[in-house]
């Protein structure tokens, strides 16, 4: 914070700094390690639902990276910093209430001050959320299929990714058809119909937090901001309606000239419902 430097080192290797810029050299590297933990508090904290911590493994070890902090962290909670790993479904794995910010304290200098934990654990998934993901997946792989101009998708290799019997595969792809071809929807679907179409397209908004949109329609005058839901239930409606127009207010400037809307495919029964 002083308005002019007070000291100035030409440096060379760090074995051959004289005694005078050792203790500079042990303090810089003391900030370098505060600010290392820091980083990597701010990594543990702000997970919302799940934490991957991944690495590589070195032939000589490194006691300082994140992911060494990580692991010994872990092993001082024991059981604590374990659950159960569901053997089926795309469920998330519940994790303890305690483990992240416990990890985190385990991190953190001494004294620092733990914040509350952010997000939460999602609710195990129910039989009416794996058939929408399931509708959902199916319904991306025939518009990708139907924008490239290729065949439909492969029920076989459908069904595998899935997990289910190839005739559950077909009756996805065939009600993942049919919703395409209803009347209030088939301009989004129908390549004679519009310019371009992106499906499962991700950005990064102003904020710094990354979203993702089921499918972007551009037209000769407009663009289509689209999400798809298994279902929408009036209680339901209001975050989806802002969630949306979150996503068309996003790409607004990106089309200059074009009038961007926003709209969610109710899957169960093949409707747009326009946010504006």
């Amino acid at each position: 914070d002083d308005a002019a430097p007070s000291h100035f080192s030409v440096m060379g290797r760090k074995a051959d700094a004289p005694a005078a810029q050792l203790a500079l050299l042990e303090a810089e590297s003391a900030l370098d390690d505060v600010e290392a933990l820091n980083v990597l508090y701010v990594a543990l904290t702000r997970a919302k639902q799940v934490l991957v911590v991944s690495g590589v493994q070195l032939k000589k070890p490194v006691s300082d990276s994140a992911y060494s902090r990580v692991a010994e962290a872990l092993k001082a909670l024991g059981d604590k910093a374990h659950s159960p790993m569901p053997l089926e479904g795309a469920g998330v794995v519940p994790l303890p209430a305690t483990t992240l910010p416990e990890a985190a304290g385990a991190l953190t200098p001494s004294g620092a001050a733990v914040p509350t934990p952010i997000g939460r654990v999602r609710e195990p998934e129910t039989m009416a959320m794996r058939e929408g993901t399931r509708m959902h997946l199916a319904l991306q792989w025939l518009a990708d299929a139907v924008d490239a101009v290729q065949p439909g998708p492969d029920a076989a290799r459908l069904a595998q990714v899935l997990g289910v019997e190839a005739d559950v595969a077909r009756a996805l792809l065939d009600a993942a058809r049919q919703l395409c071809r209803s009347s209030s929807l088939t301009r989004f679907f129908d390549p004679a119909q519009f310019r371009t179409a992106r499906n499962e397209m991700t950005y990064v908004a102003a904020t710094g937090e990354v979203r993702r949109i089921d499918r972007l329609v551009v037209f000769e005058e407009e663009v289509w901001v689209l999400d798809y839901k298994v279902r929408v239930l009036p209680e339901e409606w209001e975050p989806y309606r802002a969630q949306v127009r979150a996503y068309a207010a996003d790409l607004a400037p990106l089309y200059a000239g074009k009038r961007v809307f926003g709209g969610v495919i109710d899957l169960a029964s093949a409707r747009l419902l326009d946010v504006a």
